[in-house]
């Protein structure tokens, strides 16, 4: 009988002392969740635009989203809320003043990455968003499959600006052959090609993003690498960005 009762009481500690480690363990997995958690706001006054991201960023990222959709509210929202990582504000919902609004809440909180969203995205515009602190502009009809790699890039310290359609000229060199100012002669496909690459894309993932080949996407890079003189991905990305394409 004592042997047997002392049988049992090994077995008993030995469990507690799993279950211990399990909760240590499970205790652990949460913090590490917790600190890879982005906290972000989506301020918009399209019910739509901010439902749908935010439904598709909290199932399938680590995002703790809270939403506005005035100016006022997203103001409200980012003082009393806690601190954001981000924050996605429309230029044009109610309370708004464009890009003097984006100003302040720039300078009313500068610990948050602040990212103006729109549906009217010309050049001068997303250049100021960047000159009064922004640090990027998201076209609203940009795919959602985009944003948790737009978002992590701007999380890290990267500024987003999208690829610009519209006429491009050819880049001038000195004599050496260095770029000394304005944007080679790149289709959009292959400015948008670099900048997945220069995120990390593999060309698979750039494929199935524009729902084509890895034949077409290995052909765009090449045209790219060719247009911009750059030995190879790489050596195009870091030029792309030189010239300002991303």
């Amino acid at each position: 009988m004592k042997e047997l009762r002392s049988s049992c009481e090994v077995r008993t500690a030995t469990d507690d002392t799993a279950m211990i480690q399990d909760k240590d363990n499970a205790d652990a997995t949460i913090q590490r969740s917790k600190a890879n958690t982005m906290r972000l706001l989506i301020a918009d006054d399209h019910a739509l635009v901010r439902d749908a991201l935010a439904t598709f960023l909290t199932s399938s990222e680590n995002y703790e989203v809270e939403m506005a959709d005035n100016y006022d509210d997203a103001v409200r929202k980012m003082t009393t809320a806690g601190h954001f990582d981000l924050a996605l504000i429309d230029i044009v919902m109610p309370g708004m003043d464009g890009i003097s609004s984006i100003e302040k809440i720039v300078q009313a909180f500068p610990e948050t990455n602040v990212v103006a969203i729109s549906g009217n995205a010309t050049t001068a515009l997303m250049h100021r968003v960047i000159a009064v602190g922004g640090k990027g502009f998201i076209p609203k009809e940009i795919s959602l499959r985009s944003f948790p790699t737009i978002l992590r890039m701007i999380h890290a310290g990267e500024t987003f600006l999208p690829y610009i359609k519209g006429p491009i000229i050819k880049p001038a060199r000195d004599s050496e052959g260095a770029l000394t100012g304005g944007s080679p002669s790149l289709l959009p496909v292959e400015i948008r090609t670099l900048q997945l690459a220069s995120v990390g894309w593999t060309n698979k993932e750039v494929a199935w993003e524009f729902r084509s080949t890895e034949v077409l996407i290995k052909m765009h890079m090449r045209n790219a690498c060719s247009k911009l003189g750059a030995k190879n991905r790489t050596h195009a990305v870091m030029l792309a960005r030189q010239l300002g394409l991303f």
